[in-house]
C-alpha cells in the first residue's frame, strides 16, 4: 500500500456506493485469485453465508471461552444489519473476491481476561 492510499480508496468507494457504480479494483491480484473468485464455488459461499445469516436470527447471545481464561460474551442487536459479501456482486452491493465474509457488530460485548 502506498502512502495515503487508504484515504483515496475510501473517497473513491464513497462515490461508487452513492452512485451505485459497478466497480472493481485489484490489489495484489493474480490469475489464480481471479479464477477462484469467479468460479462456481461463489454460489456455494452464497448459499452457506445465507444459512449463517438465517441462523444468526435465532440466538441473542454468543459466548466464547478459551483455556487461557478469555471469557467473551456478545449480545446481538437484531435491528443491526448484516452485510454478506459472498462473491455475488450487484449494482446495490459491492463485495470482495473470493467471497465468504459476513460483517455485523454486536449490540454489546463483555470480556474478562
Amino acid at each position: 500500500m502506498q502512502r495515503n492510499e487508504l484515504h483515496s480508496r475510501m473517497q473513491m468507494t464513497e462515490v461508487v456506493n452513492r452512485r451505485k457504480i459497478r466497480h472493481a479494483h485489484m490489489v495484489n491480484i493474480n490469475r489464480q485469485i481471479m479464477l477462484e473468485g469467479c468460479a462456481p464455488i461463489s454460489r456455494k459461499f452464497h448459499r452457506i453465508s445465507q444459512k449463517v445469516v438465517k441462523w444468526s436470527e435465532g440466538p441473542r447471545r454468543f459466548r466464547a471461552k478459551t483455556p487461557a481464561g478469555t471469557d467473551l460474551v456478545a449480545d446481538l442487536n437484531h435491528s443491526y444489519n448484516w452485510l454478506k459479501t459472498s462473491g455475488i456482486i450487484s449494482r446495490d452491493k459491492w463485495g470482495n473476491l473470493p467471497g465468504g465474509e459476513i460483517f455485523t457488530t454486536p449490540g454489546e460485548v463483555n470480556e474478562r481476561l
